[in-house]
């Protein structure tokens, strides 16, 4: 089965105002589906209205295939995974097409409904998202996820995989709403031994948020639920996410200090005939990082986050796939242990640094390299990048 603990992601004045992965990770922000309080490119994959900020723009993340984990791969700083697209405008529309971004958390979750016997399920792949959107005092936006992928050549177990999931999303003034659901999502091994699946059975991602001067309130609340078969056994399991902070943008200087903190929950549970496995977390993460114009081509960043407390608590992890989970948690998380019992978080701070080069139009974004001494190893620069085009 699973690797349970791995399950568990404004504009600026005077520096560029779109964003990529390479960009919130200098800045200690969650890379995924962009921050809650920062306006940037990511962020349409959280509110599909900010399309509409990001007009005639051309987004590439360079990167491979990612790290591999069984038949799932993870977007690590070590792999990332290429992923681009682009948004463009028309007759007061925006429209656009992104292709690869794929998720973590669907990976993982795929791999938690696996059986001990080595039947790894396949991962969603061939991911394509179609943008459209428009508006001016009330933005919107929708976009439509699908993925398909089949193997059934000679010497290999078949194996088959589909998803689709919607996005809605809204911005009015100094608010914004979005929904996430999800249409479909299955994966499956028709003709192993013992046959193994996924079945979604329901995805929801939901939230909302208020600009008040400088300060941005928000909530976000996640939640999935699917059946695993293993053999002639369907059991049931389900993950949720909380999120609840406070994130603030202050002019400092030439750039912009970002400050956010936040509640963040987390709850899975695979719900066997006997003995439930399960993993909940609580962490209180706070985050610090500025971005400033160095000059005309050039800006810095860096950030540090760290939890002001946490808390884990891990049932019955024998019955996962324990081999991938310490990986796999550590990748995501950063704390290796499987160990069943309540503990806190280890080691939770982290510093990054991050620049933009400036050429035009075209600006790239980079990880500045530090070495495992803290040492700032200059031949290791920009060694995760990102690029955006704006025509």
């Amino acid at each position: 089965m699973k690797s349970l603990i791995a399950l568990a992601v404004a504009g600026l004045i005077s520096t560029p105002a779109f964003a990529t992965k390479a960009r919130l990770m200098g800045l200690g922000q969650d890379k995924d589906d962009g921050t809650f309080f920062i306006d940037d490119e990511r962020s349409i994959f959280r509110n599909v209205a900010y399309i509409n900020n990001y007009q005639n723009h051309l987004i590439l993340e360079w990167g491979s295939t990612g790290q591999n984990f069984g038949t799932v791969t993870a977007d690590t700083t070590a792999s990332p995974k290429a992923e681009g697209g682009f948004l463009s405008h028309a007759y007061g529309f925006t429209y656009g097409v992104y292709l690869g971004a794929e998720s973590d958390t669907a990976g993982l979750l795929r791999t938690a409904a696996q059986s001990n016997t080595g039947n790894d399920l396949p991962d969603e792949d061939n991911i394509l998202d179609i943008f459209f959107g428009g508006g001016e005092a009330l933005k919107w936006g929708v976009n439509l996820r699908r993925s398909a992928t089949e193997n059934d050549t000679t010497g290999a177990t078949k194996s088959e995989s589909s998803a689709l999931a919607a996005r809605l999303g809204a911005i009015y003034g100094d608010m914004e709403g979005y929904l996430q659901f999800g249409l479909g999502n299955e994966s499956e091994l028709p003709n192993a031994t013992p046959i193994t699946k996924f079945k979604g059975k329901a995805g929801v991602h939901t939230g909302f948020s208020y600009q008040l001067g400088a300060w941005r309130p928000f909530i976000s609340y996640k939640t999935l639920a699917w059946e695993q078969t293993n053999a002639t056994t369907i059991t049931d399991g389900d993950f949720s996410r909380l999120d609840i902070g406070l994130g603030r943008t202050q002019e400092i200087g030439s750039g912009n200090l970002y400050t956010s903190i936040a509640y963040r929950k987390i709850n899975v549970e695979l719900k066997y005939t006997t003995d439930p496995a399960k993993f909940d977390s609580m962490i209180i993460p706070i985050n610090v990082g500025y971005e400033t114009k160095a000059t005309d081509w050039l800006t810095l960043r860096s950030g540090i986050r760290s939890n002001l407390t946490s808390k884990i608590d891990q049932t019955n992890l024998a019955n996962a796939q324990v081999g991938l989970a310490g990986t796999l948690l550590t990748a995501n998380f950063g704390d290796s242990s499987t160990a069943d019992g309540k503990r806190s978080y280890v080691d939770s701070t982290s510093v990054n640094a991050g620049a933009t080069l400036v050429f035009g139009d075209l600006e790239v974004d980079g990880m500045i390299g530090a070495g495992t001494a803290g040492t700032l190893e200059l031949d290791n620069m920009f060694y995760r990048t990102s690029m955006v085009y704006k025509f």
